[in-house]
């Protein structure tokens, strides 16, 4: 069993699992929504679930840069590189246990770290962004199925999860310090 564990399946069988089955992670979810007053990108809620994955990963990602910000943490095109794959580890995770279709969490993936980057990089930090984003994008389906880039996303996301059972700000500064697995 453990040597079929990385070869030769299909990509829904190397999705990391989750530590919260989906009903209890969609209950923790809405609680976390509820605590923080974070409001869907979805006005209509005609779209109600993309809506609020896409509200919380927007608001987690963002805490988390603000800390890295904060901390002089994002110096070079590495480090932007690095939180770009963080923000994507983040919005998979969500998207993933939400319940969220590929089509839509694709969409996600671009969308999330764009506009957290223009609401947190300085001019100077955001003239190096360039394909970063695609690049985290990428190197995510590239590199999943390798079992020390599984640790680290793993390790992610057990900080999202975490955050979502517990609704602690410290966290932030988890996700923030995550960004140096993606070096």
């Amino acid at each position: 069993m453990v040597f079929g564990l990385f070869g030769g399946k299909s990509d829904e069988e190397l999705a990391l699992r989750s530590s919260l089955s989906s009903e209890v992670f969609m209950d923790e979810f809405e609680k976390t929504l509820a605590t923080f007053g974070i409001v869907s990108t979805d006005p209509s809620g005609k779209n109600d679930p993309y809506g609020k994955i896409e509200a919380s990963a927007q608001f987690l990602f963002e805490q988390a840069m603000k800390v890295a910000v904060s901390a002089k943490t994002i110096n070079s095109k590495k480090d932007i590189e690095a939180a770009a794959m963080l923000g994507v580890v983040v919005i998979h995770c969500l998207g993933r246990n939400g319940g969220m279709s590929k089509t839509q969490l694709q969409f996600l993936l671009g969308k999330v770290p764009a506009f957290v980057f223009a609401r947190t990089l300085s001019e100077e930090q955001l003239a190096k962004v360039g394909d970063s984003i695609t690049k985290a994008i990428i190197s995510y389906a590239h590199k999943i199925r390798r079992k020390s880039f599984r640790h680290n996303a793993e390790a992610v996301e057990g900080n999202v999860t975490k955050f979502l059972t517990e609704r602690k700000t410290d966290y932030y500064t988890n996700l923030a310090g995550d960004m140096a697995r993606f070096h």
